[in-house]
């Protein structure tokens, strides 16, 4: 009788368990009465059993990802395979989605590069129409020499961008010292080997190249990756600014002492750019960059090429009366505007600008192409440097980035300097206009700069082609799960 009531207690105890617990524990307990492992478990009133516990049903996540969603549906425990699925072979990519990741990968920046096309091809007019008549008047060359040593430049350009663009960017990084070390050599040659032309020693082997225009590239490169390595350290004095001061301090004080003002000038922009964008401080940027102006407009005051540009310059402006004869030819030109054409009077306004294929060829496009085309050419530097800050922005990776901003600014700074000067509103630089003026060393860096332009906006598209074919992959397999249900 006494074993009777305890099973009659112990009953009526599991039954208001099962009741306050609801249908879910019923549901949840095991054939066998007891407790699942890893399932928490209650204690009766009166303590003599432990009762399985409800357990909670999996709560469905609205937020979740496609891909999770269909990582989910094609692990269900008990689902047949959806046709096209072969166990754990991955279900067919629909053929939108191979086509799109097909273009994503493979495609080239094709705004940037017809940019480029344009710009070339410009150049080549223009140089031709610049150098025709001086070339035979001045130098006793034929009419076509100029142009048909840039169109042998031009191929060498082209051949540098491809070469740039099929290796991978990482590259550059693993080759930024060696680079730098070449450069500080030629640099070092120039001075002591160099040509000396126009009062300064700046090109190596009867003016065929130009280690100024190569330290441009290799200094956006290397401080790239010098800033890349120094994350942590980039605001500290020591490890930071004071490096970077040496460093720059270096290739500017090569460069200055050839004399190239302007090239020194486009040199430090570039670094202080990377600089910047790599997390240095803007104080101390602030303070370096006062010191180097007040250092370098001291050398340029001091020195008689620069100092002579900058003085007559300032009179043209305080007196536009004093204007030099350069000057006053070039304003003649633009004002004049005969165009493009084999009429001689087209070249003759022409013959009082030295070296108009080259240094102020921006005021040659004036002149042939006129207002229309001077903004149009601005409008094509404009896109160049829209491009190239969107590859800058698209790319995850730290060297990438920077190298993209260090490349894109050195060509925007030169453009912008030559056009100001052509123009008169600078005092006379010297500097090509990118892709369009007369120059072998500066025309292959450049195509060269877009070169790795391109190679790193390959590497973005390849990256986004990837993260496409997982979310198609995901979908198929989203819809290859629902139809197999």
């Amino acid at each position: 009788m006494r074993g009777e009531k305890e099973d009659s207690s112990a009953t009526a105890v599991k039954r208001r368990g099962e009741r306050s617990a609801g249908p879910a524990t019923a549901n949840a307990r095991s054939p066998k009465g007891g407790s699942r492992a890893g399932s928490a478990s209650r204690r009766s009133p009166r303590g003599d059993r432990a009762l399985p516990a409800a357990k909670a049903r999996p709560r469905r996540s609205y937020g979740a990802s496609v891909a999770d969603a269909a990582i989910s549906a094609r692990d269900l425990p008990g689902r047949r395979p959806a046709s096209g699925e072969r166990g754990s072979r991955p279900p067919a990519r629909s053929a939108l989605g191979r086509a799109r990741a097909a273009v994503a990968a493979s495609a080239l920046d094709y705004p940037l590069v017809a940019i480029v096309a344009t710009l070339l091809a410009l150049g080549l007019v223009m140089v031709f129409s610049a150098s025709f008549w001086q070339a035979q008047k001045f130098f006793e060359l034929p009419p076509a020499y100029f142009f048909t040593r840039q169109v042998i430049w031009a191929v060498v350009g082209v051949a540098a961008l491809v070469v740039a663009y099929l290796i991978p960017y990482r590259w550059w990084s693993r080759l930024a010292i060696p680079l730098m070390m070449a450069t500080l050599v030629l640099l070092l040659a120039t001075l002591i080997f160099g040509d000396y032309r126009y009062g300064a020693r700046r090109t190596l082997f009867g003016g065929s190249i130009q280690p100024s225009e190569i330290a441009k590239l290799t200094v956006a490169i290397y401080v790239a990756a010098w800033v890349t390595s120094k994350r942590r350290h980039l605001r500290d004095v020591q490890g930071g600014l004071f490096p970077f001061a040496v460093l720059m301090g270096m290739v500017a004080g090569l460069i200055v002492l050839e004399p190239s003002i302007s090239v020194t000038i486009i040199i430090l922009v570039i670094g202080t750019a990377i600089f910047f964008v790599g997390g240095g401080d803007a104080k101390q940027l602030a303070l370096s960059a006062l010191i180097g102006a007040l250092v370098l407009g001291a050398f340029i005051w001091q020195s008689p090429h620069g100092g002579q540009r900058v003085q007559d310059w300032w009179a043209m402006i305080a007196n536009p009366g004093q204007v030099n004869e350069h000057t006053a030819q070039i304003m003649a030109m633009l004002r004049q505007g005969h165009g493009i054409g084999t009429n001689p009077e087209n070249w003759l306004p022409k013959l009082g600008v030295p070296l108009l294929w080259s240094d102020y060829i921006f005021a040659n496009v004036g002149a042939d192409l006129g207002f229309p085309g001077a903004v149009a050419t601005v409008a094509l530097f404009a896109g160049l440097g829209y491009r190239g800050l969107a590859i800058a922005l698209t790319t995850t990776d730290r060297f990438a980035c920077l190298t993209a901003i260090g490349v894109v600014t050195w060509i925007m700074a030169q453009a912008a300097i030559h056009m100001c000067a052509s123009l008169a509103l600078i005092p006379a630089t010297g500097v090509p206009l990118p892709f369009v003026s007369y120059g072998g060393s500066a025309l292959v860096s450049c195509m060269a700069g877009v070169g790795i332009l391109l190679s790193i906006g390959r590497s973005s598209q390849k990256r986004e082609a990837s993260v496409r074919q997982s979310f198609d992959y995901a979908q198929d397999a989203a819809q290859d799960g629902s139809h197999g249900r």
